[in-house]
């Protein structure tokens, strides 16, 4: 939620609001609980121990020609926990927001997960919601994927559904890479190819972390052969 000012009875501006939200997290915070919040602001993470709101997919959501560069893992990964949208799960792609970043579900998320060291969002039990997708047009001609907010539908999800036992491996995987390392400094972050599907990251813990998003395998210099949709972990 955006910050926010108040004209009323006790009006505060935008500082305010920042002086407010924090005094409540930190109230809770003292009673020993976790706080978290749909995405990251700067001005939160002195007093917030989890963040969601990561992409899974190499390009952004919303410009498919613009390669992400982790800078909230680069500058905050020592701090807090970040991770996906809990609606994001490694078992589920029904809540995912175009048929385009379906195509990347779920192996991304894990190359992702594995990259910037964090943990893996799965929904193995409760009720779940699906929204529609309509085609739209832009301006320039194009024709996208968008949400139908009027128009969802929802659904149970269980434990013992095939696709949630599917990704226990997986998730399992990257939980023990994040108990090692996840709140280690990330140190740098690199496109090995030219077109930013394999990349690198590197930790202060000495964690090193080489995934290939492609579908083809990437040769290193070294002679180490990166398999297509893998990774390479080294500690």
């Amino acid at each position: 939620m955006a910050l926010a000012e108040h004209w009323g009875e006790r009006p505060y501006d935008r500082t305010g609001d920042v002086a407010w939200r924090c005094a409540i997290a930190a109230h809770y915070r003292r009673q020993g609980k976790i706080i978290g919040s749909e995405s990251l602001r700067d001005w939160g993470v002195g007093i917030q121990d989890l963040g969601t709101g990561k992409t899974f997919t190499p390009y952004s959501g919303s410009d498919q020609r613009v390669l992400m560069v982790p800078l909230t893992d680069l500058v905050y990964h020592d701090s807090l926990i970040r991770t996906h949208w809990e609606h994001w799960a490694y078992d589920d792609n029904r809540c995912v927001r175009s048929s385009w970043m379906r195509q990347w579900h779920p192996f991304a998320m894990e190359l992702m997960d594995l990259l910037t060291c964090a943990p893996p969002v799965l929904f193995p039990e409760g009720m779940l919601y699906e929204y529609a997708l309509v085609q739209r047009r832009a301006a320039d001609g194009s024709v996208y994927d968008a949400i139908d907010p009027g128009h969802a539908t929802l659904y149970r999800k269980r434990f013992r559904d095939p696709a949630t036992q599917a990704v226990l491996p997986a998730a399992l995987r990257v939980c023990q890479l994040h108990q090692q390392h996840g709140t280690s400094a990330m140190l740098a972050h690199r496109f090995l190819d030219a077109g930013g599907l394999v990349q690198e990251s590197e930790f202060a813990s000495g964690l090193h972390v080489v995934v290939n998003f492609a579908d083809e395998a990437f040769d290193l210099p070294d002679g180490r052969i990166i398999p297509a949709r893998g990774s390479l972990i080294e500690t």
